[in-house]
C-alpha cells in the first residue's frame, strides 16, 4: 500500500503479522523510516498527522499510543 514494504527495520505498525493477536501487539505507531516514506509518497505535514494522532488516541483513551505520540512532539517540532 502507498508503495510501502513490510518493515523489517523497527517496531512499527508496517511489519509483518501473521495473525491478528499478533497485529494487536504492535502499537499503532510508523518508525521513523516508514513515517518518512509515508510523507515521501502522500505529502502530508508530520507534525500536523501526530497531533491529529493525540486528539485521536485522548478521545478514545488509548493511553499507551497517546504516551508514544506525546514524546514525539518535540522531535516534530509540535509543543502543543
Amino acid at each position: 500500500m502507498f508503495s510501502c514494504l513490510h518493515c523489517t527495520h523497527a517496531v512499527c505498525v508496517l511489519n509483518g503479522s501473521n495473525s491478528l493477536p499478533e497485529s494487536d501487539l504492535k502499537p499503532n505507531r510508523l518508525c521513523s523510516e516508514c513515517l518518512h516514506k509515508l510523507q515521501w509518497n502522500l505529502g502530508f505535514d508530520i507534525g500536523q498527522r501526530n497531533a491529529n494522532l493525540v486528539a485521536f488516541f485522548k478521545q478514545h483513551g488509548l493511553l499507551e499510543d497517546l504516551l508514544l505520540a506525546e514524546k514525539d512532539k518535540p522531535l516534530l517540532g509540535r509543543e502543543n
